[in-house]
């Protein structure tokens, strides 16, 4: 748990490859809010591959695990457009602040 919303020490990420080697982006509750914070952490990075089922963003080498349409956790990856995201999960969209591969007609 952070004391306050920031990583302090520790460097922010929006992903793993964010983090140096040996770290993973993991978001950390912080005190008071309900919210969390993505700060790099040591620990090991998932190993599941774009579009792979997950439970959660540690069982994927970007760190990124979401819903599809169906309900299904699926891992992703940050994109500039649909050239970097592969079917079915193959439109680039917003995700808060970033911008992810996902289902097409994701909500």
């Amino acid at each position: 748990t952070l004391p306050a919303d920031t990583c302090g020490d520790l460097t922010e990420c929006v992903e793993s490859a964010d983090c140096p080697s040996g770290f993973r982006c993991e978001n950390l509750p912080v005190d008071g809010e309900t919210f969390a914070r993505a700060c790099c952490m040591e620990g090991p990075r998932g190993c599941g591959a774009f579009g792979t089922a997950c439970a959660d963003e540690f069982d994927c080498d970007s760190g990124l695990c979401i819903a599809r349409n169906d309900g299904q956790t699926y891992c992703t990856h940050q994109c500039d457009g649909p050239e970097d995201c592969a079917d079915p999960i193959a439109e680039c969209g917003d995700l808060f602040i970033m911008m992810v591969c996902v289902e097409p007609g994701a909500k």
